[in-house]
């Protein structure tokens, strides 16, 4: 509970001075006049875990792990990051509607959708690391296909894709 207010509340202070205000920052622009799109880093927050699995292990936690899944991908660990983010979502939207949290379907959490619906303040970048190569078959497939249940399942939120393109084979 604690880690959750200290994140809302960092959260807000970046919001409330602007974002992230510096030259080196992509503020980008709108898509167009008719459907402009949130300036990264000034409408936007990124929410991310580790990169890796040292999740917790209480109790507590352990609860809302989902044995349904498999263990070896972490996808079981979906609904437990997926409803932090919706927690933290939810609260800011009280504070700051017009405002999103951005984080990646990642590892486990590209593995296994939420067992519930994700806050519509919520984007979802979906980590596509099999077009690195065409050799990544069937990991290319699987994960074409992981990306259009992600996007059906949450067809109005805003969506992206990250793409590994620094780590060429």
């Amino acid at each position: 509970e604690g880690f959750f207010r200290q994140t809302v509340e960092d959260i807000r202070a970046y919001f409330d001075v602007g974002g992230y205000t510096n030259r080196y920052t992509n503020q980008g622009s709108p898509c167009s006049v008719k459907n402009p799109a949130p300036s990264w880093g000034k409408d936007v927050y990124c929410l991310e875990p580790m990169d890796n699995g040292a999740f917790c292990e209480c109790a507590e936690c352990m609860k809302q792990y989902r044995p349904d899944l498999p263990k070896e991908l972490s996808a079981a660990k979906s609904d437990y990051w997926f409803g932090f983010v919706n927690k933290v979502a939810r609260e800011i939207k009280k504070s700051h509607p017009d405002k999103l949290i951005s984080t990646l379907a990642y590892g486990g959490g590209r593995e296994g959708l939420p067992s519930f619906k994700i806050e519509d303040n919520v984007v979802v970048h979906f980590c596509w690391d099999a077009n690195r190569g065409p050799n990544r078959e069937p990991l290319m497939t699987r994960q074409m296909n992981l990306m259009r249940a992600w996007r059906k399942a949450y067809p109005k939120n805003p969506f992206g894709v990250w793409l590994y393109n620094g780590f060429p084979h």
